[in-house]
């Protein structure tokens, strides 16, 4: 388990500074591959040129956040066999300047207006964190007043980001979406990393803490056969650690897989025991699926 760097509460200059050690050689994630990614990928497949491979406002997220301009940024620390979107970033050129980056995205919010917020997301955002910080800081230099900035993360990162991604000096991320998939025993299965329970309860229980007042959202989409072994628990411990967090609980699973071995949705059985399951839960504010109950 990776333990938090108290890094108090950093200015812009401390930021980039600690974030070109952490790259150089690259503990961004648990895997900590150690590559120097100013030249090489890192286990992610990513370097330290930002790619993103699209750009749009969405309108099927939380109904607190939308309209969302979601920014899909490339890469991946994890390895989930049902992911649909590993493919989508084979081809992506690198974005070279995020000052360039933030006035396209302003200019985009200027002209459309009734933006709710913006949301970095991946793949995993957190590998090119860097990029998303310096454009969000240059966001709010041009705009002023700025649209909530999320960062939706898998949250399978080094606890050291934290005081980064939360500094109140030079602040870039708002609040966070939180994808919380499985528990400890089916996490090698479901994600590809033995250790990724541990790691994101505590990130996700620490950012909660950071930012007390913030619109954080974690999802839990339910997966067929994980009920009682994934969801129950999961439920449990965010009515325990992160009491004022809005759960998402969603019931969209969908295998794209061509020749995936199990099955294609979620039953119309499992899906209303898992409303019930948050129905009975005890927890305070919910969605299902994305939507006010």
């Amino acid at each position: 388990m990776c333990e938090i760097v108290e890094l108090g509460n950093m200015n812009a200059d401390e930021i980039k500074s600690k974030l070109r050690v952490l790259y150089k050689s690259c503990r961004i994630c648990p895997k900590s591959c150690g590559v120097d990614r100013s030249a090489l990928c890192g286990a992610c497949g990513i370097d330290a040129k930002p790619r993103i491979y699209q750009n749009f406002v969405h309108l099927g997220e939380e109904c607190s956040i939308v309209p969302a301009l979601v920014i899909n940024m490339c890469g991946c620390n994890l390895s989930c066999p049902t992911c649909p979107e590993r493919h989508r970033w084979n081809n992506c050129l690198p974005i070279e300047d995020a000052t360039s980056y933030a006035e396209a995205i302003a200019r985009f919010i200027e002209k459309h207006g009734n933006i709710q917020s913006i949301e970095w997301i991946g793949g995993e955002p957190s590998l090119q964190v860097g990029f998303a910080i310096e454009t969000s800081w240059k966001l709010r230099e041009i705009l002023g007043t700025v649209p909530t900035i999320y960062l939706n993360s898998n949250m399978y990162f080094s606890p050291t980001l934290l005081p980064i991604l939360c500094s109140d000096e030079a602040p870039s991320i708002d609040a966070f979406v939180y994808d919380l998939k499985c528990t400890a025993p089916c996490s090698r299965t479901i994600t590809g990393a033995k250790d990724y329970y541990e790691i994101v309860t505590h990130n996700i229980e620490v950012a909660t803490n950071l930012r007390p007042h913030a619109p954080h959202i974690l999802r839990h989409l339910v997966m067929p056969g994980h009920l009682d072994c994934c969801t129950n628990p999961i439920l449990s411990w965010c009515k325990e650690h992160i009491p004022n967090v809005c759960i998402n609980l969603m019931t969209t699973f969908h295998d794209f897989r061509p020749n995936g071995d199990g099955p294609l949705f979620l039953s119309d059985a499992e899906k209303h025991k898992a409303i019930d399951m948050i129905q009975t839960s005890g927890i305070a504010t919910y969605f299902i699926d994305g939507q006010s109950v």
